[in-house]
């Protein structure tokens, strides 16, 4: 017999995205999830997304 679970409403939708194959796998996993973790609080988007804006200056100097 299978249990039921309940999900809310974003795992809902995360399922639904899984199962549209909006999912692909990405290289280097542990280099991502460092990534992600290391995004997570605001302080560190704020750094990352600031340094992406200056890599893009640079590029075009």
């Amino acid at each position: 017999m299978r249990k039921t679970i309940k999900l809310d409403r974003e795992e809902k939708e995360l399922v639904s995205s899984f199962e549209r194959d909006e999912w692909k796998s990405v290289k280097n996993v542990e280099k991502q999830k460092k990534h992600a973790r290391q995004i997570r609080s605001p302080q560190s988007r704020l750094r990352f997304f600031s340094s992406l804006k200056n890599e893009k200056k640079s590029s075009f100097e």
